[in-house]
């Protein structure tokens, strides 16, 4: 794809961070050795600034795509200290409120028990006007899954977000069925008897009555769906995930056709650096002039 068939009308990812450590055996990134890289937030406010004065007419509220603050990271894993203040999602989730309109898309694999992550997700929770949805993903391919403290800790992650649940989501992309929280279960069917063993244990800790958990493993609540793993690999050197369903060619097989959203999105690394966005073979790659310069932020939104 070419610099030239993208515009400031295919804005689709704005990078807060970039890349992950988690190590997660589903993810996209796994062995690729990618390390979580932050956009200040100064620098994080100013992008979100000159997208908003270059785009006057837009209200990203209700009119258009979602901007994901993050492609293969944890938003959780954000913390910028500047000038003796440190910064957390729920800061980056008010510069999207305050410079964008934009309730800010929050997806994580859980705070770990993590003092500063816990804090964060609880003012998220605290701050229902500051999102569009929350997304807590459980998995078997997450090495933290079968830690003595994972089911201790995801409770309480879901004790913290699940009030959000009784709000309606507003995500450009979501329909009038989706909630605020949304839990996000990935497994394979040889897994799905253990994980729906698990879900009971982590849904009971987090004060759930039996009747809405019977409702939520079998599929039929909108705050919690159980999804295969596909196989997601940006390149065949990566391990294929055991079980991972094979993705088809075709756009109607695509986890997001083009219905729902739009193809090829443009985003900006947290160096400025601009990629494109393939969202029906989810891949990405880096944009270049025809000298082979890399295509930065300042070269759409000046």
């Amino acid at each position: 794809m070419s610099f030239e068939e993208l515009n400031q009308r295919d804005l689709g990812f704005v990078m807060a961070i970039d890349g992950c450590s988690r190590g997660c055996g589903h993810c996209p990134a796994y062995k690729l050795g990618l390390k979580p890289v932050i956009t200040p937030m100064a620098a994080l406010r100013d992008r979100l600034g000159r997208i908003r004065k270059a785009m006057p007419d837009v209200d990203f509220a209700t009119e258009f795509r979602t901007v994901h603050s993050w492609r293969i990271s944890d938003l959780l894993d954000y913390f910028s200290e500047e000038d003796g203040v440190t910064h957390d999602v729920v800061s980056v989730a008010e510069a999207w409120h305050d410079i964008l309109g934009q309730p800010l898309y929050v997806v994580t694999n859980g705070t770990m028990g993590h003092r500063p992550r816990v804090a964060a997700l609880q003012g998220l929770a605290e701050r229902p006007e500051l999102v569009s949805q929350v997304k807590l993903t459980i998995t078997p391919f997450d090495p933290k899954y079968w830690g003595r403290h994972y089911v201790k800790n995801m409770a309480a992650d879901v004790a913290t977000v699940w009030s959000l649940g009784e709000l309606p989501s507003r995500r450009f992309e979501s329909d009038a069925s989706q909630r605020r929280v949304r839990i996000n279960v990935k497994a394979t069917a040889e897994q799905h008897d253990e994980v729906v063993a698990k879900l009971r244990e982590i849904l009971g800790q987090a004060g759930l009555d039996t009747s809405l958990i019977d409702r939520l493993v079998a599929n039929e609540d909108p705050r919690l769906q159980i999804k295969p793993v596909y196989d997601l690999r940006q390149t065949e050197l990566q391990p294929l995930p055991a079980g991972a369903v094979s993705l088809g060619v075709s756009p109607i097989d695509r986890l997001k056709p083009e219905m729902v959203r739009e193809r090829v999105q443009l985003g900006f690394r947290p160096n400025g650096d601009a990629f494109a966005v393939d969202l029906h073979a989810f891949n990405e790659h880096n944009l270049f002039d025809d000298t082979g310069k890399a295509r930065t932020f300042d070269n759409w939104f000046e």
